[in-house]
């Protein structure tokens, strides 16, 4: 499970003041830090109602941060690799471990919807 980090990242938070109409990812919870960003291929969309509802488009691998909580409200930042400059959405996020190696966190994201 564990890759090569050839990619690097940041996990943006919601630093607007309280109250604010459109939240503003600004705050920087870790900044720079090795990753592996890999598409999923298995991404779908469905229809739910009439709202399209996406799933995770992109696997980010991280070591696992241990003063750090990352939430599927945040945004990641490509600072490096392909999708360098790139923001993608957090849908969901999953710590793994297996035995031999270190805590990974597994960040699946989504691009961002217009105008957002």
């Amino acid at each position: 499970m564990t890759q090569a980090k050839r990619d690097r990242v940041t996990i943006l938070a919601d630093g607007s003041a309280r109250r604010a109409p459109q939240p503003e990812f600004t705050r920087e919870v870790l900044q720079n830090v090795p990753a592996s960003v890999t598409a999923n291929s298995r991404g779908t969309e469905k229809l739910r109602g009439f709202q399209m509802e996406a799933d995770v488009q992109y696997v980010v691998q991280i070591n696992y941060p241990r003063d750090v909580r990352i939430l599927a409200n945040m945004r990641v930042r490509a600072d490096g690799g392909l999708l360098a400059g790139q923001t993608l959405d957090i849908v969901r996020v999953q710590p793994v471990e297996e035995p031999a190696s270190p805590p990974q966190l597994l960040i699946g994201c989504k691009e961002l919807e217009a105008g957002r």
